[in-house]
């Protein structure tokens, strides 16, 4: 039995849009949620700055700060907010700009994964709509041969 064009698109369509409601779902819990906590921790007490801290030690899936170049001033940032928590095991308000920081680069992710959702979700719909020419012109060449 031949595999028609028209199962595959819609496969590959169905993989690509689960692709992007898995990416939806992550950036908006980030920005709903996790970035709103953080936002309201950063107006508090030294303690709230420093809780801030540590959720941003985990950045947004794709805003790894591993990929970021080395002479950024993320990196200089991490390396300075890490070396004082080290030190003093809290952030002081002085390093608040250095948090905005952060989560500036945190938020930057957020859209990132938006934005690929809205992309991936266009992809899928395209491959659907041609999926469905394909099925049309199959049917079509099937009735031909009849």
């Amino acid at each position: 039995m031949k595999t028609k064009d028209s199962t595959i698109m819609f496969a590959v369509s169905a993989v690509i849009a689960l692709a992007a409601f898995i990416i939806l779902v992550a950036s908006v819990y980030s920005k709903m949620f996790y970035e709103k906590r953080i936002n309201n921790l950063m107006n508090g007490s030294s303690n709230q700055l420093t809780e801030a801290y540590i959720l941003l030690l985990d950045p947004s899936p794709f805003a790894g700060y591993t990929n970021i170049d080395g002479s950024s001033i993320l990196t200089s940032t991490l390396s300075v907010l890490n070396t004082h928590y080290a030190l003093n095991s809290q952030i002081d308000e002085k390093y608040i700009e250095d948090v905005k920081t952060l989560l500036g680069y945190r938020m930057m992710g957020t859209t990132l994964g938006l934005r690929s959702s809205v992309y991936f979700f266009l992809i899928s719909a395209a491959l659907s709509i041609a999926g469905l020419i394909s099925r049309k012109k199959e049917n079509s060449l099937k009735q031909n041969d009849r």
